[in-house]
């Protein structure tokens, strides 16, 4: 057994120089502090001893936080980059989109427009068509049944038949 890398034979000689220094009667209350301060340096150096170790597991999980701290900030810009891609391609979308409603919606205006001007065109020709035909026949009615012509200013107003109502019919 080594104890402060000395022997047996070396600690009986420190002992027995001890016995003869400090003499029988003292040699028990010096034995009981050199004992306490060996507890304590113990005490100590076992303390250092887990501080060292506990900084060096540290170091150890630094290391391993430093890793995975590069590995999520590795993910973290691919996150970015790809959501920035997504968006720089949504929006390419979103522009295409654009432009064909609009030009569909310009089309349609365009072609409702053409549309109605030629459905109204149509109307107007049917309107002054059948505006003729109705003033030839109005024209010849009145000559067949000998009436003449009314003046531009008269103004001929239609009434239609009153039908009597069911009490005056019984009356």
């Amino acid at each position: 057994m080594d104890f402060l890398g000395m022997g047996w034979l070396e600690i009986a000689i420190v002992l027995l120089v001890a016995l003869i220094v400090l003499g029988p009667e003292k040699l028990p209350h010096y034995a009981r502090n050199i004992g306490k301060y060996i507890r304590q340096f113990r005490k100590i150096t076992t303390g250092v001893t887990k501080e060292i170790s506990k900084a060096m597991d540290m170091d150890e999980e630094d290391e391993a936080d430093d890793g995975i701290k590069k590995e999520l900030r590795a993910i973290s810009k691919s996150l970015e980059e790809d959501a920035a891609e997504l968006r720089k391609s949504l929006t390419e979308e979103a522009s295409a989109i654009e432009k064909t409603v609009s030009e569909s919606t310009r089309e349609a205006k365009e072609s409702l427009t053409k549309s109605s001007e030629e459905i109204a065109r149509g109307i107007s020709e049917d309107v002054s068509l059948t505006k003729k035909e109705v003033s030839a026949g109005l024209s010849e009615a009145k000559k067949n049944l000998g009436v003449e012509e009314a003046s531009p200013e008269a103004v001929v107003e239609y009434r239609p038949p009153v039908e009597a109502t069911a009490g005056e019919s019984e009356a």
